[in-house]
Protein backbone atom coordinates (compact mmCIF):
# COMPACT_ATOMS: atom_id res chain seq x y z
CA UNK A 1 0.00 0.00 0.00
CA UNK A 2 1.26 3.48 -0.81
CA UNK A 3 0.31 6.48 1.32
CA UNK A 4 1.11 9.56 -0.78
CA UNK A 5 0.44 12.00 2.07
CA UNK A 6 2.88 10.27 4.42
CA UNK A 7 5.18 9.06 1.62
CA UNK A 8 5.18 5.59 3.11
CA UNK A 9 4.77 2.04 1.87
CA UNK A 10 3.28 -0.98 3.63
CA UNK A 11 3.23 -4.55 2.39
CA UNK A 12 0.36 -6.95 2.91
CA UNK A 13 0.53 -10.72 2.65
CA UNK A 14 -2.37 -12.23 0.76
CA UNK A 15 -2.66 -15.99 0.79
CA UNK A 16 -3.78 -17.91 -2.25
CA UNK A 17 -7.33 -19.19 -2.31
CA UNK A 18 -6.97 -22.97 -1.84
CA UNK A 19 -10.04 -23.53 -4.05
CA UNK A 20 -9.03 -21.24 -6.92
CA UNK A 21 -8.68 -23.08 -10.25
CA UNK A 22 -5.89 -20.73 -11.27
CA UNK A 23 -3.67 -19.77 -8.35
CA UNK A 24 -4.06 -22.68 -5.90
CA UNK A 25 -1.46 -25.43 -5.59
CA UNK A 26 -3.93 -27.85 -7.17
CA UNK A 27 -5.00 -25.38 -9.86
CA UNK A 28 -6.08 -26.84 -13.18
CA UNK A 29 -4.64 -23.94 -15.14
CA UNK A 30 -0.85 -23.65 -14.99
CA UNK A 31 -0.07 -21.52 -18.03
CA UNK A 32 -1.30 -18.25 -19.44
CA UNK A 33 -4.09 -19.15 -21.85
CA UNK A 34 -6.71 -16.42 -21.54
CA UNK A 35 -5.96 -12.84 -20.53
CA UNK A 36 -9.62 -12.31 -19.60
CA UNK A 37 -9.62 -15.13 -17.06
CA UNK A 38 -9.51 -14.11 -13.42
CA UNK A 39 -9.62 -15.99 -10.14
CA UNK A 40 -13.34 -15.32 -9.82
CA UNK A 41 -14.14 -17.13 -13.07
CA UNK A 42 -14.40 -20.87 -13.24
CA UNK A 43 -13.32 -21.99 -16.73
CA UNK A 44 -15.89 -24.78 -16.75
CA UNK A 45 -18.68 -22.21 -16.32
CA UNK A 46 -17.49 -19.76 -18.98
CA UNK A 47 -19.29 -19.45 -22.28
CA UNK A 48 -17.06 -21.25 -24.75
CA UNK A 49 -19.03 -20.43 -27.92
CA UNK A 50 -16.71 -19.29 -30.64
CA UNK A 51 -17.14 -15.64 -31.52
CA UNK A 52 -16.52 -14.19 -34.96
CA UNK A 53 -14.33 -11.10 -34.97
CA UNK A 54 -13.66 -8.36 -37.52
CA UNK A 55 -10.81 -5.85 -37.42
CA UNK A 56 -11.40 -2.12 -37.82
CA UNK A 57 -9.65 -1.95 -41.24
CA UNK A 58 -11.67 -4.92 -42.52
CA UNK A 59 -14.92 -3.34 -41.32
CA UNK A 60 -13.95 -0.11 -43.08
CA UNK A 61 -13.37 -2.06 -46.33
CA UNK A 62 -16.74 -3.79 -46.07
CA UNK A 63 -18.57 -0.53 -45.32
CA UNK A 64 -16.78 1.25 -48.19
CA UNK A 65 -17.74 -1.59 -50.53
CA UNK A 66 -21.38 -1.10 -49.56
CA UNK A 67 -21.82 -4.46 -47.85
CA UNK A 68 -25.24 -4.61 -46.24
CA UNK A 69 -24.91 -4.95 -42.47
CA UNK A 70 -26.09 -3.48 -39.20
CA UNK A 71 -23.39 -1.89 -37.05
CA UNK A 72 -24.57 -1.91 -33.42
CA UNK A 73 -23.05 0.39 -30.79
CA UNK A 74 -23.71 -0.92 -27.25
CA UNK A 75 -21.97 1.88 -25.33
CA UNK A 76 -23.68 4.30 -22.95
CA UNK A 77 -25.38 7.45 -24.27
CA UNK A 78 -22.65 9.53 -22.61
CA UNK A 79 -19.93 7.68 -24.55
CA UNK A 80 -21.87 7.97 -27.82
CA UNK A 81 -22.20 11.75 -27.31
CA UNK A 82 -18.38 12.00 -27.45
CA UNK A 83 -17.96 10.04 -30.67
CA UNK A 84 -19.42 7.25 -32.77
CA UNK A 85 -19.46 5.65 -36.19
CA UNK A 86 -21.93 7.42 -38.47
CA UNK A 87 -23.40 4.21 -39.82
CA UNK A 88 -24.36 2.64 -36.49
CA UNK A 89 -27.51 1.92 -34.54
CA UNK A 90 -27.19 2.71 -30.83
CA UNK A 91 -28.71 0.39 -28.23
CA UNK A 92 -26.92 0.50 -24.85
CA UNK A 93 -25.99 -2.93 -23.52
CA UNK A 94 -28.21 -2.46 -20.45
CA UNK A 95 -31.24 -1.94 -22.76
CA UNK A 96 -30.45 -4.63 -25.31
CA UNK A 97 -32.57 -7.43 -23.80
CA UNK A 98 -35.69 -5.24 -23.84
CA UNK A 99 -35.00 -3.93 -27.37
CA UNK A 100 -34.21 -7.18 -29.21
CA UNK A 101 -37.36 -6.76 -31.31
CA UNK A 102 -35.74 -3.74 -33.00
CA UNK A 103 -33.12 -6.02 -34.58
CA UNK A 104 -33.55 -8.43 -37.49
CA UNK A 105 -32.25 -11.92 -36.69
CA UNK A 106 -31.39 -12.45 -40.36
CA UNK A 107 -29.15 -9.36 -40.54
CA UNK A 108 -25.37 -9.43 -40.59
CA UNK A 109 -24.61 -7.56 -37.35
CA UNK A 110 -21.27 -6.10 -36.24
CA UNK A 111 -21.29 -5.12 -32.57
CA UNK A 112 -18.88 -2.66 -30.97
CA UNK A 113 -18.20 -0.82 -27.74
CA UNK A 114 -15.14 1.07 -26.52
CA UNK A 115 -12.67 -1.83 -26.46
CA UNK A 116 -14.55 -5.08 -27.07
CA UNK A 117 -15.70 -6.37 -23.67
CA UNK A 118 -19.29 -5.15 -23.62
CA UNK A 119 -19.75 -6.03 -27.28
CA UNK A 120 -18.72 -9.62 -26.47
CA UNK A 121 -21.40 -9.74 -23.76
CA UNK A 122 -23.91 -8.25 -26.21
CA UNK A 123 -23.08 -10.94 -28.77
CA UNK A 124 -23.53 -13.67 -26.14
CA UNK A 125 -26.95 -12.18 -25.32
CA UNK A 126 -27.89 -12.00 -29.00
CA UNK A 127 -26.70 -15.59 -29.62
CA UNK A 128 -28.80 -16.84 -26.71
CA UNK A 129 -31.81 -15.17 -28.34
CA UNK A 130 -31.43 -16.80 -31.76
CA UNK A 131 -29.19 -14.32 -33.60
CA UNK A 132 -26.44 -15.97 -35.62
CA UNK A 133 -24.79 -13.58 -38.12
CA UNK A 134 -22.76 -11.74 -35.49
CA UNK A 135 -19.25 -10.31 -35.42
CA UNK A 136 -17.38 -8.42 -32.72
CA UNK A 137 -15.28 -5.39 -33.69
CA UNK A 138 -11.87 -6.36 -32.34
CA UNK A 139 -10.62 -3.58 -30.06
CA UNK A 140 -13.88 -1.66 -30.38
CA UNK A 141 -14.06 2.04 -31.19
CA UNK A 142 -10.57 2.48 -29.75
CA UNK A 143 -9.16 0.28 -32.53
CA UNK A 144 -11.24 2.17 -35.12
CA UNK A 145 -9.81 5.48 -33.89
CA UNK A 146 -6.20 4.22 -33.97
CA UNK A 147 -6.35 2.12 -37.14
CA UNK A 148 -8.95 3.80 -39.37
CA UNK A 149 -10.04 7.30 -38.39
CA UNK A 150 -8.23 9.27 -35.65
CA UNK A 151 -10.92 11.95 -35.88
CA UNK A 152 -13.35 9.61 -34.09
CA UNK A 153 -13.26 10.51 -30.41
CA UNK A 154 -13.39 7.58 -28.01
CA UNK A 155 -15.33 8.23 -24.82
Amino acid sequence: LFDALQMSFDELRIDKDPNCVICSASGKINKLTDLNLSCEQNPEQRNTKEMNEITAPDLKKELSAGKKMLVLDVRTPQEVALGRLDCCVHIPLQELQERLSELDKASDIVVYCKSGGRSRRAIELLQSNGFSNLRNLTGGLTAWSFEVDPAVVVG
